[in-house]
């Protein structure tokens, strides 16, 4: 009897054990889906002075095109191994190395860094690039959809109706608080490239107001990189009877014709 009474004292602490286990697995595996699902990537973008242009290497990222400004979209946290080249006035002779060696890069943020006098890279700034906020939409008392805005780092969601009409079924622009995020990271970005490539990746699956795409143009320096983004969201875009507006954002004729052409093409 001792010995049954035993073995299954033995058994059961054995069981209980394996759920432990099984347990603590599974928290590990969701604490790391997670995780990875609020992975955006770190930006680093690198100017240089004076009158030479430079081509640089990042680890196994390779820009050769002659300048003295240079973005890295889409950096995994850590270490990454930096070269940079100074190019020589006399196209026979090769490009000179001035600096080599490690930049860190933290996680989710925009790094901001110069080389100095050719030979000290110099940190500027970090920024962190904030989560995007959580809009879910639930059925309001009146009919209108409620907003309901919170944090994908678990921070309280507020409440707040948007004026649509009571039968509404399309595509809903972006709620107040997540446009705002998106303006505040554009805000840590200096290049245009740069703020082409985040600003379509975050809306790439989601929608936009004409007047919100006015307000995005306005963060490029270039008619280029505005016509490109605003071909970019035309489609993304809930009110297109009056996306007209936005031809005031540029600078020249040839790119409100061309966008306008683009309209007409997508029908």
């Amino acid at each position: 009897m001792r010995f049954g009474t035993h073995l299954g004292n033995v058994l059961k602490q054995s069981k209980t054990h394996l759920m432990k286990k099984i347990i603590f697995t599974l928290l590990i595996w969701i604490l790391t889906l997670s995780s990875e699902s609020h992975a955006q990537g770190s930006v680093l973008n690198l100017g240089m002075t004076g009158r030479y242009l430079f081509t640089v290497q990042l680890d196994n990222q390779f820009i050769g095109y002659p300048n003295n400004q240079f973005s890295f979209n889409g950096l995994n946290p850590g270490n990454h191994y930096l070269t940079i080249y100074r190019m020589r006035n006399d196209r026979h002779r090769q490009a000179k190395l001035v600096y080599s060696g490690y930049v860190s890069i933290p996680m989710n943020s925009v790094v901001n860094a110069s080389l100095i006098e050719t030979e000290f890279l110099r940190i500027n700034s970090i920024t962190p690039i904030l989560p995007p906020p959580v809009c879910e939409v639930r059925p309001g008392v009146t009919g209108n959809p409620i907003y309901a805005v919170g944090y994908s780092n678990g921070s309280s969601p507020s409440y707040s109706t948007i004026g649509h009409e009571e039968c509404y079924q399309g595509p809903i622009a972006m709620c107040d608080a997540e446009f705002s995020e998106l303006r505040r990271t554009l805000d840590h970005i200096n290049f245009d490239h740069s703020r082409l490539d985040i600003a379509e990746q975050i809306v790439s699956d989601k929608y936009l107001t004409t007047q919100q795409v006015i307000e995005l143009l306005e963060y490029f320096s270039f008619d280029s990189s505005r016509l490109e983004f605003a071909k970019f969201a035309y489609n993304r875009t809930v009110d297109q009877n009056m996306y007209f507006r936005t031809y005031n954002s540029f600078t020249f004729d040839s790119s409100i014709h061309e966008l306008s052409e683009y309209i007409h093409h997508c029908g």
